[in-house]
């Protein structure tokens, strides 16, 4: 889980960071006290510059403590949802030593370290791939108005007319923004000289 579930993109104006947990349940849905070594990555199709913890960082692992293992992910400068695979392993394991490649195309991690030491109550290491986390464009930084000369429709009446418009907002990445409640535009006649 993450909370929150939405963080905003870097120099967005926003909360750029969060916490992601995973809980380690026994088969009675308590949490575990024994330690073990939690394994994250980002997938490859995580949104550019995202990292876990340290800057450049992809891929993890922390020793659990009291059931829960948890790590910060820090926003990118690209928005989209954040795909993350988590596996368990004994506390033993050498972070190092996960291989974690998607040979076959599914969700999942195809190589590990040899299946002896990923054996846990008689199965085999809990795998998890998910996406807890959407990183949002910020806030609008620059855009363009436009309207349609062509399409200039008279209305009847003190000399009005319809104009087709278009507004195009964007963040600092110039990625789009999420869509806007309400946008205000302004004219302003022709200011004199000085």
């Amino acid at each position: 889980a993450a909370i929150p579930y939405e963080i905003v993109i870097q120099g967005g104006g926003g909360v750029e960071w969060t916490e992601i947990e995973v809980e380690i349940k026994d088969r009675n849905g308590n949490l575990v006290t024994d330690e073990y070594l939690v394994y994250f990555k980002l997938r490859d199709n995580t949104p550019n510059n995202s990292y876990i913890d340290d800057v450049g960082i992809t891929r993890t692992c922390v020793t659990s403590d009291n059931g829960l293992g948890a790590v910060t992910l820090n926003s990118g400068d690209q928005p989209g949802a954040v795909p993350i695979i988590a596996a368990l392993y004994p506390v033993y394991t050498d972070c190092d030593a996960i291989e974690c490649t998607n040979v076959d195309g599914d969700e999942f991690c195809d190589s590990f370290p040899s299946l002896t030491e990923l054996i846990l109550d008689d199965a085999i290491v809990p795998i998890l791939s998910f996406s807890p986390v959407t990183i949002v464009t910020g806030a609008p930084f620059s855009g363009q108005i436009n309207f349609s000369y062509v399409d200039i429709t008279p209305l009847t009446g003190a000399g009005l007319y319809q104009v087709p418009l278009s507004v195009q907002l964007e963040d600092i990445y110039a990625n789009p923004v999420a869509d806007s409640t309400s946008v205000y535009i302004w004219i302003e006649g022709h200011k004199r000289q000085w």
